[in-house]
This record gives structure tokens, C-alpha cells and sequence, in this order.
């Protein structure tokens, strides 16, 4: 491969190693054990300061065919939620139910790291009568998101935005009874979200690789998002490592047959980096690359070693 230089360093490269790594799926993952695959179901009930927020969350402690209750019947609530659906309890209720507003609420702990593409479906389905919901979606805290859905909205609305999440990130999503009227307050809310910054990318002499996948002495493997320094006008190209991050040891980020293929792997001292791209003046180019640790370098320093046009 020859790389383009300019005044010593080359333009950039990118690695399209992952476009899409679902790491959340409220209906997939859905559950009756509390807080399995980083999910946890509760309700807000406004007995904190902070009131009707995620200081103000609690979990559900009954799971009744297939939903996760308080009490059900009268002198209970109308709170739960299912694998699709939400229902709120409001001051104005019906058939018995206590005087009280509960928010439903799904909640979400992230175990990885990265920009999120968070999407779902939000929509009446029990549309006889009522006066709607709310919806909300708050991140470590933050509202980031809320909208109205209207008593007799069947077809609701499709939602989509990107967040920042780190290991111990939590999202709520939460449906509260809007006006805390609560009757015919059913509500579909679906979430998924996936990772989209495996991409790494070589600006102003700095290397990003965001997902590693590192092996150690007893075969357990984890990712890794690491930046690298160009030490400049070395040849062969040689590379200072300036960080390197724990993104998650999670396993199914390591079985998607769509990305297994282009994830770069340390193993040994070898660093292979099997999709990479060359921006340069004259268009683009795609190769394999190999680099090789330098034993005893502190900090770490690896060089370039191989690459194969692909």
C-alpha cells in the first residue's frame, strides 16, 4: 500500500467497522427478573423532592400475566407495564383504584459506550375514550425528549434522535397520566437502540480506533475505543497509544455476523485492522492493515508492519 504524504503525515483514514450493534430492545429483552439485560420497571410516585423524575423512581414488585404491577384490583392501582405497553395510575381513576398519580416507567442501564441511536413507537391502544398521555424519555436525569399523545391517537408517532451513553448511563422511559386522569390510558412504547461510532478515523495526527476487540491470557475478549499519536516523519509509521477505553465486555457486540468481519484485534502484540480506508488527494482506497507492538515501549508503541489493498 502506499499512503499518501503530506508534509509528513497522511490525510486520513476511516474504518467502517460498524454501522449498527443493537444494544437495547425493550420488547426483545423484556422480562419478568428485575433489571435483566440492564432493564428495570417501576413507576415515579412524587414522594421525593424531586418529584415525578428519575430521583423519584421505584421498582414494580409483582409480575401478573406477563406485566409487571403494584397491586392490582380495587384498592390497588392501574400502574404496569408489559413488554409493549404502558399504564399510568392519575388522581382521577376508576373502578376502586387509589387516589394517586404513577408514572409507568421502563427503565434502561447502559453497559456500553458510545453515541446511541435511540428509536420506537409510541401510540394509544386503548383509544375508546381518555385524555391522552405523555410521553418522556429522560437520560441521567435530563428530559430529552416528551410528547402528547392524544386519547384516540391509534397511529402515534415513530421517534428517533441520538445520545451519548456511557457504562452506567440511565434512561427512563416514561408515560404519565396526563392532567393525572388515567382512564383509558394504555399505551404502546416501544425503544431500540444501537451503536454507530465504531468508526476510526486518523485527523490531525491523531488515530481513533473505536472499537478493539482485546483478548487477554484466558481467552475472555472485550472492546476497547483507542487513540493513537502519529510520531512524525517515522518510517515504518510509527504509533504512540494516548488511551485506551473500556467500552463493554458484553458478548453479543462480538457475535454480529455484520460487523464480525471488519473488527480490529489485538491478540499478542498484533494489532490488525482488516477494513480500513485512505482518503487522499486523489480519491480513496481500501486495505487491510497490520501493526505490531513495540516490546518494552512505554507508553505503548506500535508500527506499522503489513497491508494489503483490498
Amino acid at each position: 500500500m502506499k499512503i499518501f504524504f503530506l508534509v509528513g503525515v497522511f490525510f486520513a483514514i476511516t474504518s467502517n467497522i460498524s454501522a449498527n450493534s443493537v444494544i437495547l430492545d425493550s420488547v426483545e429483552d423484556f422480562s419478568n427478573t428485575q433489571r435483566l439485560n440492564g432493564w428495570s420497571y417501576g413507576y415515579y410516585d412524587g414522594d421525593v423532592p424531586n418529584a415525578y423524575s428519575p430521583d423519584d423512581f421505584e421498582e414494580l414488585t409483582k409480575f401478573i400475566g406477563n406485566k409487571w404491577t403494584l397491586q392490582t384490583g380495587s384498592g390497588g392501582f392501574w400502574t404496569e407495564i408489559s413488554n409493549i405497553d404502558f399504564h399510568p395510575n392519575g388522581m382521577s381513576t376508576g373502578e376502586g383504584r387509589q387516589r394517586v398519580e404513577h408514572w409507568a416507567v421502563r427503565r434502561w442501564i447502559s453497559d456500553s459506550s458510545g453515541t446511541l441511536s435511540l428509536s420506537g413507537k409510541i401510540f394509544k391502544n386503548n383509544f375508546t375514550a381518555g385524555n391522552g398521555v405523555v410521553a418522556h424519555i429522560f437520560v441521567n436525569g435530563k428530559e430529552e425528549f416528551s410528547q402528547f399523545i392524544s386519547a384516540q391517537d391509534k397511529v402515534g408517532i415513530d421517534y428517533s434522535f441520538n445520545v451519548n451513553v456511557k457504562i452506567g448511563t440511565q434512561i427512563d422511559f416514561a408515560i404519565d397520566p396526563f392532567k393525572s386522569q388515567d382512564s383509558y390510558d394504555g399505551t404502546t412504547f416501544t425503544a431500540k437502540g444501537s451503536l454507530l461510532d465504531c468508526w476510526a478515523t486518523y485527523k490531525d495526527s491523531t488515530l481513533q480506533i473505536p472499537c478493539v476487540k482485546v483478548k487477554n491470557a484466558f481467552g475472555q475478549e472485550s472492546i476497547y475505543k483507542v487513540a493513537m499519536q502519529y510520531k512524525s516523519f517515522t518510517q515504518p509509521m510509527n504509533f504512540v497509544l494516548t488511551s485506551a477505553e473500556l467500552i463493554t465486555a458484553r458478548g453479543n457486540l462480538l457475535n454480529n455476523q455484520s460487523i464480525k468481519d471488519c473488527w480490529a484485534t489485538y491478540t499478542k502484540g498484533s494489532l490488525h485492522i482488516p477494513c480500513v480506508r485512505v482518503i487522499n488527494p486523489l480519491g480513496q482506497s481500501k486495505y487491510d492493515v497490520n501493526m505490531q507492538f513495540k516490546p518494552l515501549s512505554k507508553p505503548m508503541n506500535f508500527e506499522l508492519t503489513g497491508n494489503k489493498q483490498k
